[in-house]
């Protein structure tokens, strides 16, 4: 997986849109920029990464709710890494 994610980073890094379809979420929501989740061909979700744990509708569908807090502290240690105001470093 890390071979694969430093890939489409470089991708991503020089511009390209990138389509990912994928079931491995911290994978998927590290890369993105903008997430699309559909549930039997229609979308339930859309919008910034970090926002998806917090969306009822995909917790109930395919996160749980332990999934959901492991998302929330995945995202909420994210933040605090690469903002000083929440107590991480630049």
């Amino acid at each position: 997986i890390d071979q694969i994610m430093a890939m489409v980073l470089k991708l991503r890094d020089q511009g390209l849109t990138i389509v990912l379809i994928e079931h491995v979420m911290r994978f998927l929501l590290a890369l993105s920029s903008r997430v699309i989740i559909m549930h039997h061909g229609k979308v339930i979700f859309e919008g910034r990464p970090d926002k998806v744990a917090e969306d009822q509708t995909v917790v109930e569908t395919y996160l749980g709710q332990g999934t959901q807090k492991r998302l929330k502290k995945f995202f909420d240690e994210q933040a605090a890494a690469t903002n000083p105001a929440v107590g991480g470093t630049p």
